[in-house]
């Protein structure tokens, strides 16, 4: 799956597509469980979604990638 909306993890710094994250924190915070950062090796073991802001530069990344990929 390709990322349209990355945001990043402003506790370890790991990228994320926007709706996959926020599915993930809202389907373990239901369980009253912490969410996991998903990277292996990673030990941000509560993410929030308060911790995530936008990734304006893996978009703009994206987006030059997806242009080339069209040309």
């Amino acid at each position: 799956m390709d990322m349209v909306n990355p945001v990043k993890n402003k506790i370890c710094g790991h990228s994320y597509e926007k709706e996959a994250i926020e599915k993930l924190i809202q389907d373990r915070h239901k369980k009253k469980k912490p969410a996991r950062c998903p990277r292996i090796g990673c030990d941000n073991h509560d993410v929030n979604t308060a911790d995530l802001v936008p990734d304006t530069a893996l978009k703009r990344a994206i987006e030059v990638h997806n242009k080339k990929q069209s040309h």
